[in-house]
């Protein structure tokens, strides 16, 4: 079993890709992410992990679902209609497969994940 707590000392992550390498689209900042699977197949799916990014602003385009609960930092999630939602550690949102969302990271974030790839 995987505990993922808001606050607490996790295993360090790993440096991923730049976000721009995975299809997403940086309109503001330098966001850097990083994170770790600890569960799954990452190129199949069902996986789940960590995910950690620096401050910036982002769109992306999920080619996936996924669970997400945040552990440290502060983000704002707007949605394609345009609904905004900020999110703390604790609080989670689900994100469905074929959404695109701009993600608005104030302060480094840390979320646990679980992502499914719909056939």
């Amino acid at each position: 079993m995987k505990v993922y707590r808001p606050h607490s000392e996790h295993p360090p992550l790993e440096p991923w890709p730049d976000l721009e390498e995975e299809g997403d689209v940086i309109l503001s900042g330098t966001p850097k992410q990083s994170g770790r699977i600890d569960w799954g197949d990452v190129a199949a799916g069902p996986a789940a992990g960590r995910w950690s990014c620096t401050p910036g602003r982002f769109r992306s385009h999920y080619t996936y679902s996924e669970l997400c609960t945040i552990l440290d930092g502060e983000v704002t999630i707007v949605t394609s209609d345009g609904t905004s939602h900020r999110f703390g550690p604790g609080e989670g949102f689900f994100v469905p497969q074929g959404e695109t969302v701009t993600w608005h990271i104030h302060s480094t974030v840390t979320k646990s994940f679980m992502f499914h790839v719909a056939p």
